[in-house]
C-alpha cells in the first residue's frame, strides 16, 4: 500500500478525519500494513506503547487473563485501536 492509499485509509478513520492531507502525510510515511492470523496476540497489557493500529478489515478481541489463567473477553473492536501516548 503506497502513501496516498494510506492517507486515504487514515482519512476514513474517525480519529483522523479533521486532519488535512498535509497533516496526514507525515503519519503515512512510516506506516505499514500488517496482517494477523486469527488468535494472534498483537500486544500484551504492560507493553510500552509504540504505535497506533487501524483495523482495516475484520475484528480484534480485547482480552485479559483471570487469576486461573483463562481468557476473559473485555471487548471486540472493528475500528481503530490506539496504543500511543498522545
Amino acid at each position: 500500500m503506497n502513501s496516498a492509499e494510506i492517507v486515504s485509509r487514515l482519512r476514513a478513520a474517525r480519529l483522523f478525519r479533521v486532519l488535512s492531507n498535509a497533516d496526514l502525510q507525515p503519519l503515512a510515511v512510516p506506516a505499514s500494513v500488517s496482517r494477523f492470523e486469527p488468535d494472534t496476540t498483537i500486544f500484551y497489557r504492560g507493553d510500552p506503547p509504540q504505535q497506533v493500529y487501524l483495523i482495516l478489515d475484520g475484528r480484534v478481541a480485547v482480552e485479559s487473563m483471570s487469576n486461573q489463567g483463562k481468557a476473559i473477553a473485555l471487548s471486540e473492536l472493528g475500528k481503530e485501536i490506539g496504543r500511543a501516548h498522545v
